[in-house]
């Protein structure tokens, strides 16, 4: 236009957005912006790791089972560094839980691994924190990191060799293995010092035993572990949070608790409880395998009948 003339203001605005929108409209926008978010987002990461965990399968597959043979340590840097390059630990232990269940590698070979995992994955949470402007993503980044390297130390050791005659050795030190430095009153089998390691090891292989004898066991274990005690815990959090009557609730629930565990504890080691439990878990198991061939027995059955029948027919 010519100069002088009078011009109105050129907005560029969203689409679908409403300048006078109420705050419920704003709501359900904003619920389904997340939705329609979330569902693009993890479509793109489950697309990424498959597309990545068929590149890199075979090669991970040789390198793991290398890395498994060398020092627990370097083995634990093997497995974050595969992590790191397939932003994705499902991708690791993938790979290492066939390897364990054909016997190629040994749980205690696929601990360090596990654990190397465990740090790699919280490098796509401190990427995603850093693209935030926000300094408490960074922080909470940083906290599932010192997290997993915390208990990689609590429950695997430092890395200082001790001397050990049944050891493996330790880098070129035979004869040396991570021992941990503060010694527990229990042996295990072989008559070895029983390890903080030698925990986790001995409760995997105690779920597998249970998954074995009852096939629908990791089913409840994770709808436990994951969905039951966590709301318990967050129940009894919130409870605190309030006021005084929420509080005084809150310690109740937490002396039950604490009776509850207690007489779990005592019935497993007193009354021979995993003796029952693994009664009842074989009993399940066997209920489950009737219901699940009933139908063929049935139909086996009335095969031998009707060939019954015809024989005796034959013979009149």
């Amino acid at each position: 236009k010519g100069e002088g003339a009078h011009t109105k203001p050129y907005y560029i605005t969203p689409m679908f957005w409403d300048k006078y929108a109420t705050q419920e409209e704003d709501m359900a926008s904003a619920t389904a912006t997340l939705i329609i978010s979330l569902i693009g987002l993890c479509t793109c990461m489950a697309c990424l790791v498959k597309v990545l965990s068929y590149i890199t399968m075979n090669s991970n597959q040789a390198m793991l089972k290398k890395a498994a043979r060398m020092d627990p340590y370097f083995a634990i840097i093997v497995g974050t560094c595969v992590t790191l390059f397939v932003q994705s630990s499902s991708i690791t232990t993938s790979v290492l839980t066939p390897l364990a269940a054909s016997d190629v590698i040994t749980l205690d070979q696929m601990l360090p691994l596990t654990l190397g995992a465990n740090i790699g994955t919280t490098a796509t949470g401190i990427l995603a924190s850093l693209v935030s402007a926000k300094v408490e993503a960074v922080q909470i980044a940083i906290c599932h990191l010192t997290f997993n390297i915390l208990g990689i130390v609590i429950w695997f050791g430092l890395p200082i060799p001790m001397p050990d005659p049944k050891g493996k050795g330790v880098l070129c030190l035979k004869g040396y293995s991570y021992v941990w430095p503060v010694p527990f009153p229990y042996k295990k089998e072989d008559g070895s010092q029983l390890q903080m390691k030698d925990v986790p090891l001995i409760a995997a292989r105690k779920l597998g035993f249970y998954t074995r004898t009852w096939n629908s066991f990791p089913l409840y274990y994770i709808i436990f572990m994951f969905v039951i005690l966590p709301g318990v815990l967050f129940g009894i959090s919130s409870l605190f949070e309030g006021k005084a009557a929420y509080q005084a609730l809150g310690w109740i629930v937490v002396i039950f608790l604490a009776y509850f565990v207690a007489r779990v504890v005592f019935f497993l080691y007193k009354q021979d409880g995993f003796a029952h439990i693994k009664a009842f878990m074989e009993q399940r198991q066997k209920s489950l395998m009737f219901r699940k061939n009933l139908e063929a027995t049935v139909a086996q059955l009335q095969a031998e009948i009707a060939a019954l029948k015809g024989v005796k027919g034959s013979e009149l």
